[in-house]
């Protein structure tokens, strides 16, 4: 390497790489780090930036995995211009880490492991990041063997997305024993499906995209429709998310506490509130986002959750109440309190939002969904006291199935099993669902 012979001795620099932490990091959680054994698969700009941040942070033990070769469409997911051209991912990031620190031991893996080599880089590794694509059935297919790997091993997982404006990290502690691979929230079953707009049902499971932009929403329906192959990225935001998966990753390697799942959306922090007007728009892409996919499930095409085909529901159906609505009946009112989760057996209820202006007087009503049997809302209520998003309003006369917190409580309380089952399965999918029927 130029220069190399100007460079002073290994510890002198380590102490210069680093000292910019001092007073965040003490000298003993810097030599953890320093001795940490780091794995990341994905190295497109997400993936290339979080093991930049590692190495700046002190790492310096490194594996990079990823099989691709950058091309002209790609250019914007990768750092190096057209000299990258023809280049490896994860040779062209391992360059990169050299230049920021010759001494680290960095690795590059340019083939896709088997499931058997997955699991022995997890064995070796004391974390991995999990920044894959998430724009084709194959990236999810990989990302399955590498948790299923890590899980087996006993080794968390900090994965990493950026969709638009919208940024997420996603913790697996699986030294927990108790959590499932991906969470529970992979259906496998889907990953076998190479029809166009798969990966849409399978990453909504993994996270929830209420931090979405409306147009980012859109573009996402378009991808269901056959309309566009590819969700949109923004190099600020893959900034964003390579900084939230590499401080979850610091965090974890030092023991520190980590929160399960991170979402911010950057034009949401910098843009002025919108109000009312924004999440009203939200709420209609979601909505019909959502409809798209219940379109999916009702032509017999797999990924799509409803609580009437989950074995977690007929546990659960013992303590839910069944109720009678006629048309015209309010089921729940927008901005009400929230306790009870609803099932519809029979009948069609519309979701409707009001928006108010800022002396919070009632301006308009929109249908923004209309639902049917099999469908189902208020699952958050299940989880939190948020109030009501929208009201749900009886269009033809209803019979549904009603779950309350207490009722839901009692039922984890009773069965051990039930508890794991749903916590780590069907509230994995609730991650999303609670997006769409925030009411």
């Amino acid at each position: 390497m130029a220069n190399r012979e100007r460079l002073p001795d290994h510890e002198t620099f380590y102490r210069f790489l680093t000292r910019h932490q001092d007073g965040l990091v003490d000298a003993g959680e810097q030599r953890r780090l320093r001795g940490a054994r780091v794995l990341v698969a994905g190295c497109g700009l997400v993936g290339a930036r979080v093991a930049e941040n590692l190495v700046s942070a002190g790492l310096e033990r490194l594996t990079l995995v990823d099989d691709r070769t950058v091309t002209e469409r790609h250019l914007a997911l990768v750092t190096g211009g057209f000299a990258a051209l023809g280049r490896n991912y994860a040779d062209l990031g391992a360059e990169r880490l050299r230049q920021i620190n010759p001494f680290a031991d960095i690795a590059a893996r340019e083939q896709a492991p088997q499931a058997d080599e997955w699991r022995e880089l997890a064995r070796s590794a004391d974390l991995l990041v999990d920044t894959l694509g998430i724009d084709s059935i194959a990236d999810f297919r990989e990302r399955y063997l590498l948790h299923a790997a890590a899980h087996a091993a006993r080794v968390p997982v900090v994965t990493g997305f950026d969709i638009g404006s919208s940024v997420w990290a996603l913790v697996y502690d699986y030294r927990d024993e108790q959590l499932p691979v991906v969470g529970g929230s992979y259906d496998t079953s889907a990953l076998g499906i190479d029809e166009h707009g798969a990966t849409v049902p399978i990453l909504m499971q993994m996270m929830s995209l209420s931090k979405s932009q409306p147009e980012v929403l859109r573009e996402t329906e378009r991808i269901l429709l056959g309309q566009r192959d590819a969700l949109p990225h923004s190099a600020p935001a893959s900034g964003m998310a390579a900084s939230l998966v590499a401080q979850a990753a610091v965090d974890l390697l030092l023991g520190r506490p980590v929160r399960a799942s991170i979402a911010i959306d950057l034009e949401e922090a910098i843009q002025p509130s919108g109000g009312l007007r924004r999440t009203g728009r939200r709420l209609a892409a979601l909505y019909s986002l959502r409809r798209h996919l219940r379109h999916r499930r009702r032509e017999g095409r797999i990924g799509v959750f409803s609580p009437l085909e989950d074995e977690v529901f007929q546990d659960l159906r013992p303590y839910m109440e069944e109720r009678t609505y006629e048309a015209g009946s309010v089921v729940v009112r927008q901005g009400d309190g929230a306790d009870e989760f609803f099932v519809i057996l029979e009948g069609r209820v519309d979701i409707e939002y009001e928006e108010r202006d800022e002396h919070d007087e009632a301006q308009a009503y929109t249908v923004i969904a209309e639902l049917g049997p099999g469908d189902y809302f208020g699952e958050m209520a299940l989880l939190t006291d948020t109030p009501r998003a929208a009201s749900v309003v009886v269009v033809e006369r209803c019979r549904v199935l009603a779950l309350s917190r207490g009722a839901f409580e009692i039922y984890l309380e009773e069965s051990e099993a039930a508890d794991s089952k749903v916590r780590g399965e069907a509230l994995a999918r609730i991650r999303e669902n609670s997006s769409f029927i925030g009411c």
